[in-house]
């Protein structure tokens, strides 16, 4: 496998949507829909599981069942642990 940094944009957000459905299958979502939203620093997909179809208020904040999924993705451990902290 090549490292990540040696690949071309295409082939970067290819291997980081997989990474996503990997990441959406460990916390038992795979039915749930990607969506991508932008990448640069990072990597940034709408996620929506089933039924995000259902009603809500106008009013309401957020939409029932959808969510954002953020894969952070620069090769710089300062970044990393600084983001954590």
């Amino acid at each position: 496998m090549r490292p990540f940094r040696g690949l071309s944009r295409r082939e970067r957000l290819y291997r980081l949507r997989k990474l996503a459905g990997a990441a959406l299958k460990a916390y038992e979502l795979d039915g749930a829909r990607l969506s991508f939203i932008q990448y640069f620093e990072n990597i940034i997909y709408r996620v929506d599981l089933p039924d995000s179809s259902s009603l809500r208020r106008d009013t309401a904040p957020y939409i029932s069942n959808r969510y954002v999924l953020r894969i952070h993705a620069m090769d710089d451990s300062d970044a990393i642990a600084s983001e954590l902290t």
